[in-house]
């Protein structure tokens, strides 16, 4: 599957950086994601995670998002809307999916 992911910024709010991930959070891409997220973290005060049509989440994509509360102290959100069984994956990999709202 190919990763499809984009930065954008928010219409309403110039310094808010967007990330839209679409179907794959894992492995696979954390490199080119977590490069795309340092930009963000770079260019914008404030920023928002928007996961779309996620069908492949791992361990690795969850810990490569709970790292940015550690990495610089910047104001983001999560927007997803999750299928039950990636929920799942979350909350069984020990990270809270109540931080993550829904669209």
């Amino acid at each position: 599957m190919n990763q499809v992911f984009s930065i954008s910024t928010d219409d309403n709010n110039s310094s808010r950086g967007i990330i839209t991930i679409k179907g794959e959070l894992s492995i696979n891409n954390a490199i080119e994601i977590k490069q795309a997220i340092l930009d963000v973290l770079n260019n914008y005060e404030s920023f928002t995670i928007k996961l779309i049509e996620i069908v492949n989440l791992d361990v690795s994509g969850i810990q490569l998002i709970e790292s940015l509360r550690q990495t610089k102290p910047i104001q983001f959100e999560i927007e997803a809307l999750l299928q039950d069984d990636i929920k799942a994956i979350i909350e069984n990999s020990g990270f809270n999916s109540t931080k993550i709202t829904q669209p």
